[in-house]
């Protein structure tokens, strides 16, 4: 099946950002020569799995816009997941954009979540971004997916559209005015798109707080509870594609 219009536009935005982000890392350490490890964290952060930033650094390279020392780490990358990974990748074409997003756990591919959060709530936020990437999800969260320059509530918009899930971390300072409103807001527009039974919305309490009437339809997760994370993975591990 040829890969749709909607399809290839994703692939290049998703080479570029990659590009972009691997540019920066570049630009702020710029006494440390970058490596293997530094290419996955990047392609993890713009939601890559490992086979795509292997392609995507040779495709650069070959391009000119990334110097050869790229090339030896892009082929290391490849040897270490072995040539089965690249023979399913060229047999599988994605029926959705999203599943280009990072491989995690055994059992499938993880897609694309955004983080919906007061700013305030910015590094407890940030910590359940890095244990959601250690459990093999591809989260979006602002400060690290937006660019120099980039129209950060176009972006926003788009990263809504393209995720497969939100989780809305609540929090006294979630009923504060401002852009949070204009968020959720966005989220629930979204909400009305999917399919019957989808989980999409997820209310997640991060303490003692009440839930805002216009999201009480959905359950939310207590994350302060001892099996709070885990039951957040649970509902997250629903939009998993099966290999």
């Amino acid at each position: 099946m040829p890969i749709s219009d909607r399809e290839l536009e994703h692939i290049r935005r998703k080479q570029r950002e990659f590009l972009d982000a691997l540019l920066v890392r570049k630009w702020t350490t710029p006494r440390r020569s970058l490596g293997e490890q530094d290419a996955l964290e990047v392609g993890r952060k713009v939601g890559l799995m490992p086979v795509l930033v292997s392609e995507f650094l040779h495709y650069w390279v070959g391009s000119g816009d990334l110097d050869e020392s790229w090339r030896p780490i892009a082929v290391k990358i490849q040897k270490s997941l072995g040539d089965s990974a690249f023979e399913q990748m060229e047999t599988r074409v994605p029926q959705d954009p999203a599943t280009l997003m990072v491989a995690g756990g055994t059992g499938g591919t993880a897609r694309l979540v955004f983080l919906c959060h007061a700013s305030e709530d910015k590094p407890t936020v940030r910590d359940y971004a890095a244990r959601l990437t250690d459990a093999g999800f591809a989260t979006w969260l602002d400060e690290e997916a937006l660019l120099p320059g980039q129209d950060w509530d176009v972006e926003i918009r788009k990263a809504i559209e393209r995720s497969c899930a939100v989780i809305v971390f609540l929090s006294a300072r979630t009923q504060k005015r401002g852009y949070i409103q204009k968020e959720i807001a966005r989220v629930l527009d979204e909400s009305e798109r999917q399919p019957e039974g989808t989980i999409f919305l997820i209310p997640a309490k991060l303490e003692p707080c009440e839930v805002p009437d216009r999201l009480s339809r959905w359950q939310w997760v207590d994350l302060a509870s001892p099996a709070g994370f885990k039951r957040l993975c649970k509902a997250l591990d629903t939009h998993r594609v099966r290999t």
